[in-house]
């Protein structure tokens, strides 16, 4: 069985804590999500950004990935 963490990590951010994350604006954030660049996840109306998709972003130099 796998050891428990330390401390809870956090997978899904909210679009200011991923605006904080990758030293942006919420509205930049936005922007990401709508060019299909961050993944978002919807939990009833709220709205979350993956930190899995934030690296990722991160990891290709922050290019955009065009939607097709």
């Amino acid at each position: 069985m796998a050891e428990p963490l330390p401390f809870p990590v956090q997978r899904l951010l909210t679009i200011h804590q991923a605006a904080a994350e990758l030293n942006c604006s919420p509205r930049t954030v936005w922007r990401l999500i709508s060019a299909g660049s961050l993944r978002m996840v919807r939990l009833g109306r709220a709205v979350r950004i993956t930190r899995e998709s934030i690296e990722a972003f991160v990891a290709r130099g922050g290019t955009h990935v065009s939607k097709k």
